[in-house]
């Protein structure tokens, strides 16, 4: 229990500090980016998250379910590394070849094309720091986890300010600093593998199909939670313009806040001592799901009654550090906050769901609350424009929410 309690307050102060940094960088460089651009940097992020996912091909999660079956660790890691290589390559050079295509389908030709080139070199190597932090923290060093990704933090906050300022790069110096900084993680990977080259391992055909197997319906799950939070910034860009984009995008970054500070450790902390609370009360476990029912209620309304009131007190600092020209965001702030905790009360209540290892349930539904969000902001944004992200956000995350509760109360989970 120390140790978990240890790795926790190592995790959770690494994250908080990172965002911090991050905040910082964020608000410096929106000085010198005007809104559009900034839309534009928002609609390239979203790719450079989106797509890793389906590059990825689930294979850093084989990596956390087969970490304790097998006793070659390397070897695993190489196999991993010689799957994901032989897909995302060829992948990567057929949507490069592809690219007026790309960028007219995903962003109505408002790319310049060198930033998209930029951009998908990201996407192809960002699997390769993913898959070291997440052997790090299968090998229970938390503190260096940490440390490597403050100094990421720190290298893409000073490469982006130097670029940016000397060296007058604009927007580019963004994806120029995620490009350096991931590659730099690539490196000291590849220390790591030049060092334990006598566990490479090729791997079998069996061994890719039954891999492919164990990953691949991890990416339909994440895809759905990360189109929840995305949507709306493409949906902006095509119903009404990049300005919208990128006031929303501030004001979702300010948000997504919320995650670091009290989503993230409740992932981290609640879900282990419930399932260990489900496994010691097997006789009473609809008891103790009734419990984080209304425990996740209370927690919801906590929220929904301190934030607004925390947004008043905070709000003229906001609007001190804020450029005028992103005045406009702070209406969106409060609920897109609100929206945020009740996306963490669902992990909460869902807990009795995972634990009977349910968790296709929760990847259709999730499934369900992209689509309502999709289909409000269709519906919407052409009238209330940038507000129609906050309202479409809210009535995904509630649907999510309740929906967990009926079938709960169906299948009497």
């Amino acid at each position: 229990m120390n140790c978990v309690i240890k790795q926790f307050i190592i995790y959770s102060t690494g994250a908080i500090i990172l965002r911090l940094i991050t905040a910082i960088s964020v608000l410096y460089t929106i000085k010198f980016i005007p809104p559009d651009e900034f839309g534009v940097l928002a609609l390239l992020n979203n790719l450079i998250v989106f797509l890793p996912i389906i590059l990825g091909l689930g294979l850093r999660q084989v990596l956390a379910i087969e970490f304790f079956n097998i006793k070659n660790h390397w070897g695993l890691v190489w196999e991993l590394l010689v799957i994901y290589l032989g897909f995302a390559i060829p992948a990567i050079m057929l949507l490069l070849y592809n690219l007026s295509w790309l960028n007219q389908i995903l962003f109505l030709n408002n790319i310049n094309p060198k930033l998209l080139i930029l951009a998908l070199l990201t996407c192809l190597i960002n699997f390769f720091p993913e898959l070291l932090f997440q052997l790090l923290r299968f090998q229970n060093r938390a503190l260096l986890l940490a440390i490597i990704q403050i100094l990421m933090g720190i290298m893409v906050a000073t490469i982006t300010i130097h670029l940016l300022v000397i060296n007058q790069l604009g927007l580019a110096s963004v994806i120029w600093a995620q490009l350096i900084t991931q590659g730099a993680a690539t490196g000291y990977l590849g220390y790591l593998l030049v060092k334990n080259w006598s566990s490479f391992k090729k791997p079998h055909l069996t061994t890719i199909i039954t891999y492919l197997k164990i990953g691949l319906p991890f990416i339909p799950n994440i895809l759905f939670a990360w189109l929840i939070m995305a949507c709306n910034r493409w949906l902006l860009n095509w119903q009404s313009d990049l300005t919208s984009v990128g006031v929303y995008s501030l004001a979702e970054n300010i948000s997504l806040m919320f995650q670091t500070l009290i989503t993230q450790p409740i992932m981290h902390s609640f879900l282990p001592q419930a399932f260990a609370k489900f496994n010691q009360n097997q006789a009473n476990l609809k008891q103790i799901a009734r419990q984080y029912n209304r425990f996740a209620c209370w927690f919801i309304l906590f929220f929904v009654i301190t934030i607004p009131a925390s947004f008043m007190i905070f709000k003229p600092i906001l609007c001190y550090l804020l450029p005028t020209k992103y005045i406009q965001a702070l209406p969106l702030i409060t609920p897109l906050l609100i929206a945020q905790a009740i996306f963490a009360g669902t992990y909460i209540t869902s807990a009795s769901i995972q634990y009977r290892k349910k968790t296709h349930i929760l990847a259709i539904l999730m499934g369900t609350s992209a689509m309502i969000s999709i289909s409000i902001n269709l519906w919407l944004i052409p009238t209330c424009g940038i507000y129609s992200c906050a309202i479409a956000a809210n009535c995904a995350y509630l649907f999510y929410f309740f929906a967990i509760q009926a079938l709960k109360n169906y299948f009497h989970f």
